[in-house]
C-alpha cells in the first residue's frame, strides 16, 4: 500500500514532468517564431504589411509564457511535501478530497501548475493554487467542513471528506 507522502511525491513528479515537457515545446516554438521575425523573408513588402510585427507579438507572448513556466517549476522544486496529521487543516501540499453533487474529486494544493491533472495509485488529482477561488476556499478547511466557492457556472458547494 502506498503512503500518502509517496503518493504526493509521485503526483508532484508527474506534474513537474508535464510542466518541463510544456516548457521544452514552448521554448522550441518561441525560438522558431523569434527566428521567423528576423528572417529576410519576413521583411515588410509594403507599409501595410504587418507580418513581422505580428510575429514579434507572438514571440513576446511566448517568451512571457516560457518565463512563467520556469517560475512555476522553480516554485514546485522548492516545495517540501510532508505527511499531514488527521486533524490538520488544508494547506499548501495537502491532498483534499471533496464530495460534490456531481461526484468526489481530489485536489492537490500547490503553489503553481493550476489546472494540471495527475494520477497516482488509481486516483486522479487536480491541482489548485491558493490564488484560485477553490484554492482559497480549501485552505484552512478540515475533514467534515462544508466548503463553497464561485465558479463560472455559479456557486459550488461541497463537503471536505479528507485532508491528507
Amino acid at each position: 500500500m502506498t503512503t500518502t507522502l509517496a503518493k504526493k511525491h509521485a503526483l508532484l513528479a508527474r506534474i513537474r514532468a508535464g510542466l518541463r515537457d510544456d516548457l521544452a515545446m514552448l521554448a522550441r516554438s518561441h525560438a522558431a517564431t523569434a527566428e521567423g521575425v528576423t528572417h529576410p523573408d519576413a521583411r515588410a513588402e509594403g507599409d501595410k504589411d504587418m507580418r513581422s510585427t505580428e510575429a514579434s507579438y507572438v514571440a513576446r507572448g511566448q517568451a512571457r509564457r516560457v518565463a512563467t513556466l520556469e517560475e512555476e517549476l522553480s516554485a514546485l522544486d522548492g516545495l517540501v511535501l510532508r505527511e499531514r496529521a488527521e486533524h490538520e487543516p488544508a494547506a499548501l501540499g495537502a491532498l483534499v478530497t471533496v464530495e460534490l453533487t456531481s461526484g468526489t474529486l481530489t485536489y492537490f494544493i500547490l503553489p503553481a501548475a493550476a489546472g494540471a491533472e495527475a494520477t497516482a495509485s488509481d486516483e486522479v488529482v487536480r491541482v489548485v493554487t491558493p490564488r484560485s477561488p477553490l484554492g482559497r476556499a480549501l485552505i484552512g478547511r478540515r475533514a467534515g467542513d462544508v466548503v463553497s466557492w464561485s465558479a463560472p457556472q455559479g456557486e459550488v458547494e461541497g463537503l471536505v471528506r479528507s485532508v491528507r
